[in-house]
């Protein structure tokens, strides 16, 4: 399906914000397991972290 002739600007828009919330909730649940395993986050996930977040700095991703 064609989301460009197939959706109007308001369906466009209301699938942009889903893709983005769903690709936060993914990152997040990820990193929350992490934490609840009691591994360490190394700086690999940090920058995927950082990365999904829009975060420019590595100081503090973790407790977001």
């Amino acid at each position: 399906m064609d989301t460009g002739t197939t959706f109007t600007l308001f369906g466009e828009i209301v699938l942009l914000c889903l893709i983005q919330i769903g690709g936060w909730g993914f990152m997040t649940t990820g990193i929350f397991m992490f934490i609840i395993l009691g591994k360490k986050i190394g700086l690999k996930e940090r920058l995927l972290l950082q990365d999904s977040l829009n975060v420019f700095t590595l100081a503090g991703v973790v407790q977001l």
